[in-house]
């Protein structure tokens, strides 16, 4: 599943954010997704640069919900 967080529609990230914020929340041993975090910070890189289209601006801020 951590494939979707590198794939190129937003949407796909979103819902494996979603997946993953649910299994990590709900795991007892949440050192077992340490792998993910440097995915996830290139992914919030990727946000922050601006790197999405422009369709996941929310008023000029580049997807929030991410």
């Amino acid at each position: 599943m951590h494939i979707a967080l590198n794939d190129k529609d937003a949407v796909v990230i979103n819902a494996a954010l979603n997946y993953y914020y649910d299994r990590i929340k709900n795991a007892s041993d949440k050192t077992r997704y340490k792998y993910l975090i440097p995915i996830i910070v290139g992914m919030q890189k990727q946000v922050i640069d601006h790197k999405l289209p422009k369709e996941y601006d929310y008023h000029r801020m580049p997807a929030p919900w991410i």
